[in-house]
């Protein structure tokens, strides 16, 4: 049998060099297993400043990544 966990969701903001950025987050207990950036922002702060939505992007999956893991790379609750 197959079993289906459903991650409870949350909404927190993040800085980029752009301005700020919403970041959908996924969490299994007490602990964030999943990050993703709002598109609508992204694409909104890239054509406000000229700078590409991949960059903008990649900057707010980085500032998530930091909240949410230890400097050695393991996860932070």
């Amino acid at each position: 049998p197959v079993s289906k966990h459903m991650l409870q969701r949350k909404s927190i903001e993040v800085m980029t060099a752009a301005g700020s950025v919403r970041v959908k987050t996924g969490w299994l207990g007490n602990e964030c297993v999943n990050w993703m950036p709002e598109y609508e922002d992204v694409l909104a702060l890239a054509r406000s400043s000229g700078e590409p939505a991949k960059e903008i992007y990649q900057q707010a999956l980085a500032a998530s990544q930091a909240q949410f893991t230890k400097p050695g790379g393991e996860k932070n609750s």
